[in-house]
């Protein structure tokens, strides 16, 4: 380090100055050694959390994207082409068939549709998957999103309101992140910063990637929790029974039944 602090030292008195970030990637953008696609691809590998996300970001960045596209419009513009000289010049032998244009579009309409299937797959890998953890208040929420995470997070008692916000953490299993949020709990409190709280966690359910709905097991299902059911059941969601390690009161089948057959596992938390 000190050899190479003092080289560094020399250039910079020499007239040299230190690359500002992303200088040497904007240069290669400018003088066309790599397209936008390809630069967009070296920030998300220095910023990888995972080793698929390095994989994916590292073949983009190689072009493998790029040349997908470019082919992809290649093919369009030379069926474009064909398709205005038959229109323009039908005696001079230019034809092409009412299928083949169709069998083109169709490819091509296959081609995109895998393309942004692979745009929502990077996104996953690249942020995460988000689990709102629902339910109404005291079913254990906070309990599993502590237990989830390893540490204790969340404040856990047997008060209602006592987580008034959401909490959002990290969880990375292997490859995998996982945003869990543990909402507030959904019951009828007069309290501003309570309902504050509920109305923000519903707007986060409303666009999680999935759900996990707790239920208390060790009660007989209320008519919250059958509406949080059908609130939800459109939605990709697990059914979790807390309390398992209780007698059951609640009527398990009937909650699956009317989630429309959703998953569902027993917990204690």
């Amino acid at each position: 380090p000190v050899i190479l602090e003092e080289v560094v030292r020399q250039g910079i008195k020499a007239g040299a100055r230190h690359a500002n970030p992303g200088e040497f990637t904007l240069r290669a953008f400018l003088g066309g050694r790599i397209d936008i696609l390809q630069a967009e691809a070296i920030n998300d590998l220095i910023h990888a959390s995972s080793l698929k996300q390095v994989k994916i970001s590292y073949n983009q960045m190689e072009g493998a994207l790029s040349r997908k596209i470019i082919k992809l419009r290649s093919q369009i513009v030379q069926i474009l082409s064909q398709t205005e000289a038959s229109i323009e010049f039908p005696d001079e032998g230019f034809k092409i068939s009412k299928n083949t244009i169709a069998n083109t579009i169709e490819k091509a309409e296959q081609t995109i549709d895998k393309l942004v299937k692979s745009y929502d797959l990077g996104k996953t890998l690249a942020e995460g998957v988000t689990l709102a953890i629902t339910g109404r208040s005291n079913v254990g929420k906070s309990t599993l999103f502590n237990t989830l995470l390893e540490q204790e997070r969340a404040i856990v008692t047997p008060h209602p309101g006592t987580t008034r916000d959401y909490l959002r953490e990290n969880l990375k299993i292997k490859d995998s992140i996982f945003n869990l949020v543990d909402m507030a709990g959904l019951y009828n409190s007069s309290h501003p910063a309570e309902k504050e709280g509920i109305n923000r966690g519903e707007k986060i359910a409303a666009s999680a990637d999935g759900i996990l709905l707790v239920l208390d097991s060790s009660q007989k299902a209320s008519p919250e929790d059958y509406r949080l059911i059908r609130k939800y059941r459109n939605q990709k969601i697990i059914l979790l029974h807390n309390k398992c390690d209780l007698p059951s009161k609640m009527d398990i089948k009937k909650t699956i039944k009317l989630g429309s057959g959703m998953p569902h596992l027993e917990i204690s938390a």
